[in-house]
């Protein structure tokens, strides 16, 4: 999504248009996924605390600087090459939750 980005982001400063920003955050846990609602209105979607962390890590994106950034369950299963590639933040506070959280970042 980064990478592709970035050709968008070439075609709209072509046009003269603002160029876009991406946030990833990526968290490894327990969730639910299912449908949910009535029969008038049923959407298909995943709850609970993992599904809000990884919201969170979005919008920590911004505030760190950084595309995209991992919590440390989902870096610890990258191999090596690949957790090269991101910066150790260290233990971040993240809204919402009393405990912080073992960062990773990816620029991008």
């Amino acid at each position: 999504m980064v990478r592709r980005l970035t050709t968008v982001n070439d075609q709209l400063a072509a046009s003269g248009l603002p160029r876009l920003k991406l946030g990833v955050g990526l968290a490894r846990g327990p969730l639910v996924v299912g449908k949910i609602g009535s029969l008038e209105r049923m959407q298909h979607t995943v709850i609970g605390g993992t599904v809000n962390l990884a919201s969170r890590l979005e919008g920590l994106s911004k505030d760190l600087g950084a595309a995209v950034i991992l919590e440390h369950h989902v870096w610890s299963e990258l191999n090596p090459n690949l957790q090269a590639e991101f910066s150790d933040r260290g233990e971040q506070p993240v809204r919402g939750r009393s405990e912080t959280a073992r960062l990773y970042a990816w620029a991008g």
